[in-house]
């Protein structure tokens, strides 16, 4: 998900150029969730100006490109001291540690 006032109209190219303009090259791999986020879901980011990462990672590119669903639900309770809106996705670290243990394999 982007956040309004940080990656507000990155797409997953963007944070990949990031990425790159950090490292100084492209990374060798990069995951991307392709799973698809309940409508009740989006409709509540959409409120925070909070939209999905677009999957723009087509043609030929200098890297790997996993894909998966790669997100959980998560039901935040809400504290009256909590400065922030807590996230109602999570990611889900099963499926994250599984790609990331096969790049080392």
């Amino acid at each position: 998900m982007t956040r309004y006032t940080q990656t507000h109209g990155y797409t997953a190219k963007t944070h990949v150029e990031v990425i790159k303009n950090y490292l100084g090259r492209y990374p060798d791999y990069v995951i991307v969730n392709s799973g698809r986020i309940p409508k009740r879901v989006l409709d509540k980011y959409k409120k925070e100006k909070g939209y999905p990462v677009v999957d723009d990672l087509n043609g030929r590119l200098p890297y790997k490109v996993i894909r998966g669903k790669l997100f959980i639900l998560a039901s935040p309770k809400v504290n009256a001291a909590d400065a922030l809106q807590r996230s109602l996705l999570l990611h889900e670290k099963k499926v994250l540690k599984k790609h990331l243990l096969g790049l080392l394999a």
